[in-house]
């Protein structure tokens, strides 16, 4: 059975707008 955390975090992520996606990517890389 899925986790049910997990899956809300795909949605979620799936859900996010370009901008928010660009956000989070240059943030990741900027670790």
């Amino acid at each position: 059975m899925a986790d049910p955390v997990k899956l809300n975090m795909k949605l979620y992520i799936r859900n996010l707008s370009s901008v928010e996606k660009g956000a989070i990517l240059f943030w990741k890389l900027s670790m």
